[in-house]
């Protein structure tokens, strides 16, 4: 391709780019999209050649997409739990106490619950996943988006306990100021809720899900976030939990 084919090309990828940033809904942003990298039939719109429209899409609908604004209870449609398989059944796990800021479960799960905070309360909105129509809006949590803190990581050794503690410790401080993640497990096991459930965490950013038929935009809402202290691993040193 030519200069003057390489010249064309970046500037229908800005136009597209220039036509999604000016939808403010995530929706009509996918829509737009969509439409851009469907083969040019003569309807008006971007005219991007297709493996290069669809790079562009893929790239703006990840960089792109809006949280969805919180919408007042006067147009909020009824929630509804998220339908579970047939013939599943739960484990049998309950709550066996909870004491000193310590909740117990039976199988022996513990999770710290001292200097957890609140969020904005979770309410999210679920789109068909071919025509991106409004579904219904839920609050249940839709399922879990893991991660790993990033954070400082002193070698698991007796004798940088000291350095552990403080690292850890310095990240929870972290994560609860700005409220990243639901639940923390940090380098010694220790589970710490860090943002009640049905309460929204900012972990997962700009972001969108499909699964069985159903979209998900905004995942901050509408999953739980887990997060493991530790950090990628680096290939030359090996990873760190």
């Amino acid at each position: 391709m030519g200069l003057i084919g390489r010249a064309r090309e970046a500037l229908q990828a800005r136009r597209l780019e220039w036509g999604a940033a000016c939808l403010e809904d995530p929706v009509e942003k996918l829509r737009y999209l969509r439409r851009a990298r469907a083969p040019c039939d003569g309807a008006s719109g971007p005219s991007l050649p297709a493996r290069r429209t669809a790079k562009v899409a893929a790239v703006m609908a990840a960089a792109l997409l809006a949280p969805i604004p919180t919408a007042s209870d006067a147009w909020l449609a009824p929630t509804s739990e998220a339908p579970r398989p047939a013939g599943s059944r739960l484990p049998d796990v309950w709550l066996v106490e909870e004491r000193d800021g310590v909740e117990y479960f039976s199988n022996g799960l513990r999770i710290e619950n001292r200097g957890a905070v609140q969020g904005s309360p979770r309410r999210y909105a679920v789109y068909d996943a071919d025509t991106l129509e409004l579904l219904e809006w839920r609050s249940v949590p839709a399922g879990i988006v893991y991660h790993t803190t990033e954070s400082h990581i002193a070698p698991f050794r007796p004798e940088q306990n000291g350095r552990l503690k403080r690292a850890g410790q310095w990240m929870l401080e972290y994560v609860r100021r700005n409220r990243s993640y639901h639940f923390v497990i940090d380098r010694f096991g220790r589970v710490h809720r860090i943002v009640a459930e049905a309460h929204a965490a900012g972990h997962a950013g700009a972001s969108i899900w499909a699964d069985g038929g159903e979209l998900f935009v905004n995942l901050n809402a509408s999953f739980l976030g887990v997060a493991f202290e530790t950090e990628t691993p680096n290939p030359a040193r090996g990873a760190e939990l």
